[in-house]
């Protein structure tokens, strides 16, 4: 026993596992292999690489390896991509941290916890700001290396066609009749809201359109964390497969200016929710008109939706015109981050207006 014992003290001490930095191009097929289909379906998961990884125009996306000790064979992958964002109205260095994968038979705290580490000491030298949206099996990981709670994505609701919605807690032959009155009163209080409201026209796009620049650039920011909405970061985060999944409701007044803009998820049926995946207008950040809402909910009902669901953490104001038509939150995803630039971090929570937009697609 006692010389045995030295020996199994010697073997338990020895790391068995180590971290390297990897090259999007050479590493591809052994990260593909740890994907596996954790992040969709196999057949997507080439593009889905290449968008992230090699497609970005904002910058090199990173990639993180955890690997065995023995023969340095990857095991596990973590990944960082660059988003312009903006923070009390100055350009910031953030990045979303995506595609947290180890193998099974690999899958214990330390190693997870490594990577995780690792992927930070290096996104120091590039970005004032990691941010993600993690599956509830990676934030406690995700906690253990720094990050923190920044806000919660919340899933905001409108029942637009509230038979369905009745029969949960009526009768049938009740709740059907009771839900087409609801439908009508509520499709009659928004026409009188809009009989004193300036024209508006919509129009449904598969794409993004240029015109967005221009609302943009004409919006108040306020001071939240928020993506830079350009139509560069429009086209490559909804127009190019395979993150290319959102139709765009195009709002604009009689001289043709766009005015608001609902990117909405494309892949469901016409009987679904429309989901709101992002938004904008000159004022989504203190607070969206609502005439803009009522376009939105009269586009959902002309597509016979039977309810919308809006995805977003924004301000209390801002949320406030969603509220009053009738937008109630439902479920909520934690939004974690981890500021790397100490001179920009808060002292309480960030003001933030973040959405679908800023996941990993």
């Amino acid at each position: 026993m006692s010389t045995l014992a030295p020996l199994a003290a010697r073997i338990d001490t020895t790391p068995r596992y180590c971290t390297r930095p990897g090259d999007p191009v050479r590493d591809r097929d052994a990260v593909l292999a740890i994907w596996g289909d954790n992040f969709g379906p196999l057949a997507m998961q080439p593009h889905k690489y290449d968008h992230f990884y090699r497609d970005n125009p904002f910058g090199p996306a990173m990639l993180q390896l955890l690997c065995r000790q023995s023969d340095g064979e990857p095991v596990g992958v973590i990944g960082a991509g660059p988003r312009p964002m903006i923070w009390r109205g100055q350009p910031i260095r953030a990045a979303v941290v995506a595609h947290f994968a180890v193998l099974a038979q690999h899958r214990s705290l330390g190693p997870a916890l490594m990577l995780q580490q690792a992927l930070v000491a290096t996104a120091r030298e590039r970005f004032d700001l990691l941010y993600g949206l993690p599956r509830p099996s990676a934030a406690g990981v995700a906690r253990r290396a720094g990050f923190a709670a920044l806000g919660k994505l919340t899933r905001h609701a409108r029942v637009l066609r509230h038979g369905g919605y009745l029969q949960r807690r009526l009768p049938a032959a009740v709740a059907r009749p009771a839900g087409a009155l609801v439908d009508m009163a509520a499709q009659l209080r928004d026409r009188v809201a809009d009989g004193v409201r300036p024209r508006l026209h919509w129009s449904w796009s598969a794409r993004s359109d240029p015109r967005m620049d221009a609302l943009w650039h004409g919006s108040a920011h306020a001071g939240a964390l928020t993506s830079v909405r350009t139509h560069r970061l429009l086209q490559w985060r909804f127009d190019r497969p395979p993150a290319g999944r959102a139709r765009f409701l195009l709002v604009a007044d009689d001289a043709g200016r766009l005015v608001a803009w609902f990117a909405c998820d494309a892949h469901v049926g016409p009987d679904d929710p429309l989901r709101v995946v992002d938004y904008w207008s000159a004022g989504a950040m203190t607070g969206i008109d609502r005439p803009l809402i009522r376009v939105l909910v009269a586009a959902a009902r002309a597509q016979g939706r039977s309810a919308i669901h809006l995805l977003v953490t924004t301000s209390e104001a801002a949320m406030a015109s969603w509220r009053a038509e009738g937008f109630v939150a439902r479920s909520a995803q934690p939004l974690i981050g981890l500021w790397l630039n100490r001179c920009l971090a808060p002292d309480g929570a960030a003001d933030l207006h973040m959405s679908w937009l800023d996941q990993d697609g």
